[in-house]
């Protein structure tokens, strides 16, 4: 891949195995959660594909936050406001900043992402082990 983007290799690459530990934990906590909603409601494997393409879409995966300068139109406010509660916010410059970038993520992006992905995954698994009693018996 470093070749294909012309990028020389860095030391902050050698911070993706961080970056790849934390979204890691963030997605097996989605993952317990929407697996326990899926055996009570079957529509939420339907409903998840579509909500993870619009997630690309209003996740700053395709366009970096700080190319968005700064407007005052009211729905340019409304997308900011998604932007900073949107998790992916945090959890993409885990990979874009070592490999676009060259740079190590800045702390506040790390401790958010962190914190975003212990929360899903505490979330996720009390879900889960809440309601495993209840899964036999709906599946």
């Amino acid at each position: 891949m470093m070749l294909a983007l012309r990028q020389r290799f860095t030391a902050a690459l050698l911070f993706l195995p961080v970056g790849i530990v934390v979204l890691t934990l963030f997605t097996a906590g989605t993952t317990l959660l929407l697996a326990s909603a899926t055996v009570f409601f079957r529509d939420v494997r339907h409903l998840t594909e579509v909500l993870l393409q619009v997630l690309l879409y209003l996740s700053p995966i395709l366009y970096d936050v700080a190319q968005l300068g700064s407007r005052g139109n009211w729905w340019f406010r409304v997308f900011r406001l998604e932007l900073r509660l949107n998790p992916m916010s945090y959890l993409v410059p885990l990979f874009r900043d070592p490999v676009y970038y060259g740079r190590i993520p800045s702390l506040s992006s790390l401790g958010i992402a962190c914190g975003c992905a212990v929360a899903m995954l505490l979330l996720g698994y009390g879900v889960f082990v809440r309601l495993e009693p209840r899964h036999i018996h709906h599946f």
